[in-house]
């Protein structure tokens, strides 16, 4: 029960801040916030989350040459 309450008032706050909120503010990381109400929502030109389409991280270069002689 507690839980219905608690998705009907997130359903109506969210139906409230989309008609009576007209200032976002500018998106990052495929979200954009109100600034009336602190509400994030996701853009919708996004298809999927950033990182999901950031790729995996490289192996380091080696910089070390083997070939010449280190220092001591």
């Amino acid at each position: 029960m507690a839980e219905q309450i608690k998705s009907s008032l997130s359903t109506i706050g969210r139906v409230w801040c989309k008609a009576m909120h007209n200032r976002p503010m500018w998106p990052i990381h495929g979200e954009y916030e109100c600034s009336t109400c602190l509400r994030r929502y996701r853009v919708p030109w996004e298809a999927q989350p950033v990182a999901e389409r950031l790729e995996p991280a490289r192996q380091p270069v080696n910089t070390v040459r083997r070939d010449m002689p280190q220092a001591a």
